[in-house]
C-alpha cells in the first residue's frame, strides 16, 4: 500500500508538467559514506550552498574493521551531514552483489541498513542504490516491498531522468569518472531539457594525484559543483537532493 501511495504522489506531483515545461533538475549523489566525502565534499558544498544525498554502507560506518574506520566516515561524521541538510539513504548493510546471495541475507542487507539509519541517525532510508549497478527481477521485488525508490549506478538512462514519465525504481545516474573534463560535465548542465532530472554519481573524492576507478579530484569535483551553482543562479536549472524530487516536490 505503501508503495501504490507513492507512486500514486508521483503521477499527481509531475501529471502536469507537459501542459507547462519544469525547470531542469541536477542532483548530487555520492556512494558508500567514504571519509572523503566528509573531509572533501561536505566543506565544497557547504561553502556553495547546496546539499546533496549520500547513500552509505552501514557495516563500513560502523568501523567493524582498522580499514573500514580509516577509510569511512564514523556515525557521528554522518550524523553532522545529515543535520546540515544531507540526504542520507541506504547503499545495503555490506555492500554485496545482491543477485548472488540468497532471499535471507537479501532481505537482512535491505532491512537492517534501514534500522541501522534510523536507530544512529533518526532517518527513514526510503530509497537505496544498489551495490555495483547490480540487480535483477528477483532483487526489485524485495527492493519494491521495502523502499520507495531505487537508484542505479549506470545503464538505462545514463541519468538524465524524465520528469513527465519517473519511475521511482527505475531512476538513472551518470558517473562522474576520472576521465572527464570539467568543460565536458559542465556542458551537459548547462545544455540541459526542460523536464529533465540529471542525477550525477560520485564515489571517492582524492587529491589529483594518482587516481583510480571510482575516483575524482576534489579540484574537478569544486569545478563541477561552482558552474553547476552558477546555471542555478542564472535561473536556468535547480539544485536538489534526491528527497527534495521524489517525497517533498519542493518545486
Amino acid at each position: 500500500m505503501k508503495k501504490i501511495l507513492f507512486v500514486i504522489a508521483l503521477c499527481s506531483r509531475f501529471g502536469n508538467a507537459q501542459a507547462e515545461d519544469m525547470s531542469p533538475v541536477v542532483t548530487f549523489t555520492f556512494d558508500d559514506a567514504w571519509l572523503s566525502q566528509y573531509t572533501e565534499v561536505l566543506p565544497i558544498m557547504s561553502r556553495a550552498g547546496i546539499v546533496g544525498t549520500l547513500f552509505a554502507i552501514t557495516q563500513r560506518i560502523s568501523h567493524e574493521d582498522s580499514w573500514s574506520a580509516e577509510n569511512y566516515m564514523s556515525w557521528a561524521q554522518l550524523k553532522e551531514m545529515e543535520q546540515a541538510g544531507w540526504d542520507v539513504q541506504s547503499h545495503t548493510h555490506s555492500h554485496p552483489n545482491l543477485t548472488q546471495i540468497d532471499d535471507s541475507s537479501l532481505f537482512g542487507e535491505l532491512a537492517y541498513s534501514q534500522l541501522l539509519l534510523r536507530q544512529r541517525l533518526g532517518v527513514e532510508a526510503n530509497y537505496i542504490a544498489t551495490p555495483f549497478g547490480e540487480f535483477d527481477e528477483r532483487v526489485m521485488n524485495f527492493v519494491t516491498k521495502q523502499y520507495q525508490a531505487h537508484f542505479r549506478a549506470w545503464g538505462g538512462n545514463e541519468g538524465f531522468n524524465d520528469l513527465t514519465n519517473l519511475d521511482p525504481y527505475n531512476v538513472g545516474r551518470y558517473e562522474v569518472k576520472a576521465d572527464y573534463t570539467v568543460d565536458h560535465v559542465c556542458g551537459i548542465v548547462s545544455d540541459l531539457h526542460p523536464n529533465t532530472w540529471l542525477v550525477f554519481e560520485f564515489h571517492k573524492v582524492v587529491e589529483a594525484q594518482e587516481i583510480k576507478p571510482y575516483e575524482v579530484s576534489k579540484e574537478i569535483l569544486e569545478k563541477i559543483v561552482d558552474c553547476t551553482v552558477v546555471q542555478e543562479k542564472l535561473g536556468k536549472i535547480r539544485i536538489m537532493t534526491a528527497n527534495q524530487v521524489l517525497e517533498k516536490g519542493e518545486w
